[in-house]
C-alpha cells in the first residue's frame, strides 16, 4: 500500500494552489488525504483538530535523533499537501510549532461529526438492481479487469478466451492502454503489421500489485484530463475518486449527483470495471472493489496479483506437506514455482497467468489448473526483444511463488536467476556505433597514405580530439594506429579503412588535398 499512498501524495504534491482550495472544500477529499497520511501524521492532526492556537509537536515523540526526524519526515509531507502550516523552520527542530490549515481544518471537524456515510447526498437513495450484489460486482470487476490485463498480454487472442468471455476493448480502453505515462511511455505500442504489444513499461505494470495498478491508471487519467482540459477539470474528477472510495459495496448511485465531467469520467472507468454501469439503467452506477477504500490501509481491494506476505499461509502450508499444491487457494496468484532444470510449473486455471508465463516460456504441457512450461534461451530472448528485462522476470517468479517456494530462499533457485542475466547480456556484447568505410582506391600508395593519416587523426576528429603535437604529415605504411585514433579497421588485401564518423570531415579534407 506505501506505493500507492505515495503516488496520491505524489501527485498532490504537484497541485497549484488553488487546486488545493477547491480540493478541501469536499469533505471526502479530506478525509481521503487523511488516510493516505502516514500513522503519526494522522495522529498529529488528530492532537491539533480542535486547537485554535498553534502546538509544539516536538514533545510528543522521544527526543532520540531518529523519532525527531521521523517527526520532521511527517511534518514536512503534511505541508506539501497544504494540510499543515508551520510557524518557523523544521530545521531548526523545536523552534517550530504547528496548526492545521483553515480549510483543512474546518472539513476534518465537520467529518468527526458526520453521521451521513454517503458520498453524495442521497445518493444511495436510487432504485437498486436484481442480482447486482456485492459479491457479483467483484467478481464482474475482476474478469473485466483481467480481461483488461489479458488484452496487453494477448491482443491477438480470440476474446472468448478471456476471463470476461467475448470482452473487446472499446476505443476509450485502446487510447488509454496506447498514450504515453507521465514517464513518455505507453503500456501498448501500436504495430504496423501485427497487432499491438505490450511493453516494457506495461510488464511493470502487470508486475505491480492490483492497488497499485488501479492508482496507477487513476493517476495517467488525472494527468491526461490535466494536460487537455485544464487544472479545474481534472480538480473535480480527483474530488469523485475521493468520493468513490467511501462507496458502500454493492449500492447504486444516481448520476444525477455529479457533473457533467464527472458523468463522462464515471463511465470512462465503467469500461475498466472501476464501476458497473447497468445496460438497462444508464443513468446509475455501482462503484466496484477496484476504487472502494483505495485510499485506505486495508478495504475489499485485493487479488492474486497482489505481492504475497512472506509469512502469509506458510506454516500451514508446511504442516500440510504440499498436499493443497493445486487447490483453490492458489488462485490469489502464487503459484509458481520455478525448477532447477528451467521448468516452471504454474498450479492455475487462469488465462491471464497462462499468458503471461507465454512472454517468457515455452509452455509444455496444459492441464486443468496446471501449466507446465520450460524456460529456454529463445523464449527469455523473445521476451528480451519485446522490451522485458531478466529482472522483471526474476521478479515476476518472486512476486508469485507458491507458498511452498517461500520455504526457501530465494524463491527462484540462483542458478535460473544467473542464466537469465547471462542471456540477457549476450545481446550486449556487441554494439553498433556509426562508421565510415573508405574502399575502392586505385592504388596501393593512395591506401596506405589514407591508412596512415587515420591512425593519427582522433577519434572524435581534429575539431574534438586531442592534439599532442606531432607531426601528422609523416607516417609509415602499416604502423599502428595511435591511441584513441579514428582508424577502427584496415585491410591492406582488399585495401578497406573504416573510420568513427566524426573523423570523416577530417579525412575527407585529407583525401582531396592529396
Amino acid at each position: 500500500n506505501t506505493m500507492t499512498k505515495d503516488d496520491l501524495l505524489e501527485h498532490l504534491r504537484e497541485l497549484p494552489d488553488p487546486s488545493f482550495a477547491a480540493l478541501y472544500e469536499n469533505i471526502w477529499a479530506v478525509i481521503a488525504v487523511l488516510r493516505s497520511l502516514p500513522q503519526l501524521a494522522r495522529q498529529v492532526v488528530m492532537r491539533i483538530v480542535y486547537l485554535d492556537e498553534p502546538a509544539d509537536p516536538w514533545g510528543w515523540v522521544s527526543s532520540a535523533p531518529e523519532h525527531q526526524a521521523k517527526m520532521r519526515e511527517v511534518l514536512v509531507k503534511m505541508r506539501r499537501v497544504r494540510a499543515l502550516v508551520v510557524h518557523g523552520k523544521l530545521k531548526s527542530g523545536r523552534a517550530a510549532r504547528i496548526e492545521l490549515t483553515a480549510p483543512f481544518k474546518e472539513q476534518m471537524r465537520k467529518s468527526l461529526a458526520l453521521r451521513d456515510t454517503s458520498p453524495w447526498k442521497g445518493g444511495s437513495d436510487v432504485p437498486q438492481d436484481m442480482g447486482v450484489t456485492g459479491e457479483w460486482l467483484r467478481e464482474w470487476a475482476q474478469n473485466r479487469w483481467e480481461s483488461l490485463l489479458h488484452f496487453m498480454v494477448a491482443p491477438g487472442q480470440d476474446p472468448a478466451k478471456r476471463p470476461e468471455p467475448g470482452w473487446k476493448p472499446t476505443k476509450e480502453v485502446k487510447e488509454q492502454l496506447k498514450s504515453a505515462m507521465r514517464d513518455g511511455r505507453p503500456l501498448m505500442q501500436e504495430q504496423v503489421i501485427t497487432a499491438a504489444k505490450i511493453t516494457e513499461a506495461g510488464f511493470s505494470f502487470l508486475l505491480k500489485p492490483l492497488r497499485a495498478q488501479v492508482w496507477q491508471l487513476l493517476m495517467e487519467m488525472m494527468h491526461r484530463v490535466r494536460t487537455a482540459k485544464g487544472h479545474e477539470r481534472a480538480d473535480a474528477l480527483v474530488t469523485c475518486i475521493f468520493q468513490l472510495s467511501f462507496c458502500t459495496p454493492g449500492t447504486g448511485y444516481s448520476y444525477d449527483n455529479l457533473s457533467a465531467g464527472q458523468q463522462e469520467f464515471v463511465t470512462l472507468l465503467g469500461h475498466f470495471g472501476i464501476v458497473y454501469i447497468p445496460a438497462n439503467a444508464k443513468r446509475r452506477f455501482y462503484p466496484t472493489h477496484l476504487v472502494i477504500n483505495i485510499c485506505s490501509e486495508s478495504g475489499p481491494l485485493t487479488r492474486g496479483a497482489a505481492a504475497p506476505d512472506a509469512s502469509a499461509d506458510v506454516s500451514q502450508l508446511s504442516e500440510a506437506g504440499g498436499a493443497r499444491a493445486g487447490a483453490d487457494v492458489q488462485d490469489d496468484g502464487r503459484c509458481i514455482m520455478v525448477e532447477t532444470n528451467y521448468r516452471v510449473y504454474a498450479y492455475t486455471s487462469s488465462a491471464l497467468q497462462e499468458q503471461i508465463l507465454r512472454l517468457f516460456t515455452q509452455v509444455i504441457y496444459k492441464f486443468p489448473k496446471l501449466v507446465i512450461s520450460v524456460i529456454t534461451r529463445e523464449s527469455v530472448r523473445n521476451a528480451l526483444v519485446r522490451g522485458i528485462s531478466a529482472a522483471q522476470i526474476v521478479e515476476y517468479f518472486t512476486v508469485h511463488a507458491h507458498p511452498q517456494c517461500l520455504l526457501r530462499y530465494p524463491p527462484v533457485p540462483e542458478v535460473v536467476a544467473d542464466q537469465l542475466y547471462f542471456w540477457e547480456k549476450e545481446r550486449s556484447r556487441i554494439t553498433a556505433e556509426p562508421a565510415v568505410v573508405y574502399s575502392d582506391f586505385q592504388e596501393l600508395t593512395g591506401f596506405q597514405l589514407v591508412e596512415a593519416e587515420a591512425g593519427r587523426i582522433p577519434a572524435g576528429g581534429r575539431a574534438g580530439g586531442v592534439d599532442d603535437g606531432m607531426d601528422l604529415d609523416k607516417g609509415e605504411e602499416g604502423e599502428e594506429a595511435r591511441p584513441g585514433a579514428c582508424r577502427l579497421y584496415s585491410d591492406k588485401t582488399e585495401m578497406v579503412v573504416v573510420v568513427t564518423s566524426a573523423a570523416h570531415a577530417d579525412m575527407k579534407a585529407f583525401i582531396s588535398s592529396n
